[in-house]
């Protein structure tokens, strides 16, 4: 084989696999697939500080937000966290002096969650059942999540993803 064939044989394998790489990011922001690394000690151990997933925008997904996801939440303007969603409609959240339960539909099971010293919003109520596009989420590393416990339930509003694996 020439040298000027073993050439052009490299560019043309070089620029096909440009081709596919390229085509394959656009297929990925084109279906809502976003790569983001996560820095929150929140969903630790499960999920490591400067862990890196990848989740799908919430308009993009073809079912609802299921109990167990983990969401992608815009904590803030600038601020994107992962939090798994432990309450959708029809649950009860109960908020006692030192825990929150919850009772998840027609008795399929609950959960005590201790909670710590700040309080939990639910619009003034110490029981609460969860409506349409309303979600109570928690992190995995209770003793430092900042989540349903402390801030009330989530709006669909503020769920910008579900992590995908």
């Amino acid at each position: 084989m020439k040298k000027s064939t073993f050439v052009k044989t490299g560019l043309i394998v070089i620029l096909v696999i440009g081709l596919v790489l390229v085509s394959y990011f656009i297929s990925k922001r084109y279906h809502g697939i976003h790569s983001s690394v996560f820095q929150t000690v929140i969903m630790e151990p499960a999920i490591p500080i400067g862990a890196q997933l990848d989740w799908i925008d919430i308009d993009k997904i073809d079912r609802g937000i299921r109990r167990w996801d983990l969401v992608v939440v815009r904590y803030s303007k600038e601020i994107l966290t992962v939090m798994r969603v432990w309450a959708i409609d029809g649950d009860t959240v109960i908020v006692g002096e030192n825990e929150v339960s919850i009772s998840w539909d027609a008795g399929w099971g609950s959960a005590k969650i201790k909670k710590t010293n700040s309080p939990c919003d639910l619009q003034g109520e110490s029981r609460r059942m969860i409506g349409r596009n309303e979600y109570f989420l928690m992190g995995d590393n209770l003793r430092v999540a900042n989540d349903s416990r402390y801030l009330g339930i989530y709006g669909r509003d503020k769920i910008v993803g579900v992590v995908v694996w």
